[in-house]
């Protein structure tokens, strides 16, 4: 079965390097909303934030997904956060690979 995992990035470099990243078995998609709004800085708000779609059936593939992920953001500024199925994770968390491994692995027993 299949495990969806939401990534939600304000971090440009981070994004592209996500964009690119080849896992076997781990599908990366972006989520793109568009609004109907005149309003231009909630246009630019809804801007800073990217929202990826990151699939896979297989638990190797999301431990290395992991990986990748901890090791990105442990070199990282401190105060930069993501959010992970909805959970905010900073790179100052002392906890921050368990936290990763656990939310990206919750994925899949909550199917």
């Amino acid at each position: 079965m299949d495990s969806d995992v939401v990534l939600k990035i304000s971090d440009k470099e981070l994004a592209n390097d996500l964009r690119n990243l080849k896992i076997d078995d781990l599908e990366i998609g972006q989520r793109i909303s568009f609004f109907n709004c005149a309003d231009p800085e909630v246009m630019a708000a809804s801007n800073q934030v990217l929202t990826f779609i990151i699939t896979s059936g297989s638990s190797v593939a999301l431990s290395l997904f992991s990986a990748w992920l901890y090791d990105n953001l442990k070199n990282k500024n401190k105060e930069d956060s993501i959010k992970i199925n909805g959970v905010e994770i900073s790179g100052n968390n002392n906890n921050l690979k368990i936290e990763i491994h656990n939310h990206i692995h919750s994925s899949e027993t909550n199917k």
